[in-house]
């Protein structure tokens, strides 16, 4: 099944078949450090245009592009999307055992001798 995609990307690579960085952030919407990062780390391929004497030119393709969009979509995890309520009493058996109440019961026993 090919995804659905989004009109403003098909008008994009209507007539070409790669997009500058640029006009990628500027579909995205992303920042140009941003979309740098996820180059960097892996998280989107490109096309280097000409010989990146000076600077590298990247050129982006619509089936990286989904490709990107499919591996960064998310769904909040239940676990976490709700504040539990925390318990607000004890269901233990546990009674007393303090330090201090120990303290004082050895104290006393060494007192009887």
């Amino acid at each position: 099944m090919q995804p659905t995609i989004p009109a403003p990307l098909a008008a994009a690579f209507e007539k070409q078949v790669t997009i500058s960085a640029a006009e990628l952030c500027a579909l995205l919407p992303m920042d140009r450090k941003t979309l740098g990062r996820h180059i960097r780390f892996g998280h989107i391929e490109f096309v280097q245009m000409g010989f990146g004497d000076k600077a590298m030119r990247r050129g982006f393709t619509l089936e990286a592009v989904m490709r990107f969009i499919r591996e960064r979509s998310a769904t909040e995890c239940q676990s976490i999307s709700a504040r539990a309520r925390m318990p607000t009493a004890s269901t233990s058996g546990a009674v007393g055992g303090g330090f201090l109440a120990q303290l004082s019961k050895r104290n006393a026993e060494l007192r009887k001798r």
